[in-house]
């Protein structure tokens, strides 16, 4: 059975969670990546990693069911994606959770760790992850599919964002998605705001400090086949973050969980045996 519920992050706002799995299981948190929500992990959620794990997945602010700020600032500080994080393993009573940040999603998880630190999670999992911002960053590790299509994706023109989100969603895995995952990414994606999408990629932050200090176990997944988010971003987290090891998925693009789920789960599963 699948649960739902609203935990209040920074500033008030309502972040949305659903919960599945075994309440008594270690918990895992999936925090999904830019212009996408909880569906991202349908296949987690309904999976086999259900069993014997306790598993939450939030929507980030601005996505999905949570609460949307009309607010630069909400989006482009970064106390605001910490917060949202920590509110939820806190209020949830997640504490020892393994954090799995998909794409930005491995941004908002070094914002978490640079405001609260490691002392409340076990371990950590970037997925096809961003971890920084900036001129260097992007032109190395942000992938040709990304810069491709992501301002349009941000125009508050449908004429121009809707082409776009299929053209980036078409570069999130390396073979086509089957309908149903395709038709839901279609829908949350066009669920975000422009605006919001437009803000997020004004983010500017490095995190090289944080990730050298990084004390708990750290699984880097990542596709080869990967264009949104280039496969020198997890060569990067490798050589910065000392516990960091990779995992590299042959044929697969930005979508490890999705294109090769059942791999995915049992690492996944691994590491949360290690935490």
């Amino acid at each position: 059975m699948m649960l739902t519920t609203t935990v209040t992050g920074r500033d008030g706002v309502p972040i949305h969670v659903v919960e599945t799995g075994d309440p008594g299981g270690l918990p895992i948190l999936f925090i999904h990546g830019w212009a996408q929500c909880h569906l991202s992990w349908a296949h987690q959620l309904q999976g086999a990693l259900a069993e014997s794990h306790r598993l939450l997945a939030m929507d980030l602010r601005g996505h999905g069911g949570s609460g949307r700020p009309d607010d630069r600032n909400a989006y482009t500080d970064r106390s605001g994606w910490a917060d949202d994080v920590d509110a939820v393993l806190t209020t949830l009573r997640a504490q020892g959770a393994v954090l799995v940040g998909w794409s930005y999603g491995g941004m908002v998880i070094c914002d978490y760790l640079d405001r609260h630190g490691s002392s409340a999670i076990s371990a950590v999992n970037f997925v096809g992850a961003a971890v920084g911002t900036g001129e260097d960053r992007f032109s190395s590790m942000i992938g040709s599919g990304f810069v491709r299509y992501a301002m349009d994706c941000a125009s508050p023109d449908p004429e121009v964002s809707v082409p776009a989100t299929r053209g980036f969603l078409s570069e999130c895995t390396h073979e086509p998605m089957e309908p149903a995952d395709w038709d839901a990414a279609l829908v949350y994606n066009g669920m975000v705001p422009a605006a919001v999408k437009g803000w997020m990629l004004q983010r500017r932050v490095a995190n090289d400090e944080l990730l050298a200090g990084l004390d708990v176990p750290v699984l880097v997944s990542h596709g080869l086949a990967d264009t949104i988010i280039s496969p020198a971003s997890a060569e990067y987290i490798e050589e910065t973050c000392p516990p960091a090891r990779i995992s590299w998925y042959e044929h697969v693009g930005h979508c490890p969980f999705l294109e090769s789920a059942e791999r995915f789960d049992t690492e996944l599963g691994e590491l949360a045996g290690v935490g």
